[in-house]
């Protein structure tokens, strides 16, 4: 995980990247950090820049290979009215538009322990935040290491072949 954490930091940390937002007079992603409900916490509102990308996971071995599950929570302050009285609503609903930037730029980010980000649900969170919050949820492929790819290995025993004498060596 520590890999695709690092591979998001560096990607959205790329100025095409942010142009990709500047182009449509969207603010870029200006702070990525792993998910500690910062969302949820007030003391911590003040802290960060938004919007601001936060990286959540969990991974499932009990299938071959592992699925990882990746949850980003898009914070953002939505400071104008989104109701069909508002002045400004297409501005307003700019922040789909961030939203869909963003899942864009999430899928082509693969690692050598992960595969493609599958985005599997997306959610507007309502529950009590200190700031506005999307969530997208992707499933993608998993591997620690090689090493741990060969662990479960299967095979047929009649395909092991077996030196004879081994034991009565190992005494000598």
């Amino acid at each position: 995980m520590k890999d695709l954490y690092k591979k998001i930091v560096q990607t959205f940390d790329k100025e095409e990247i942010k142009q990709l937002y500047l182009d449509k007079n969207i603010p870029p992603v200006e702070f990525i950090d792993l998910y500690a409900e910062q969302d949820v916490i007030p003391e911590w509102f003040e802290a960060h820049h938004y919007p601001a990308l936060l990286f959540g996971w969990s991974v499932n071995h009990s299938v071959t290979p592992a699925v990882a599950d990746i949850t980003i929570h898009l914070c953002y302050e939505q400071l104008h009215d989104t109701s069909n009285l508002g002045t400004n609503t297409e501005l307003a609903l700019k922040f789909f538009e961030f939203i869909e930037i963003t899942d864009n730029i999430l899928k082509k980010i693969e690692t050598k322990h992960t595969g493609k980000l599958n985005l599997v649900t997306e959610e507007n969170k309502i529950a009590e935040t200190v700031v506005d919050t999307y969530t997208l949820r992707y499933q993608c492929s998993y591997t620690k290491t090689k090493a741990s790819q060969n662990e479960n290995l299967r095979g047929k025993i009649d395909d092991i072949s077996i030196k004879k004498g081994l034991f009565s060596k190992l005494l000598d």
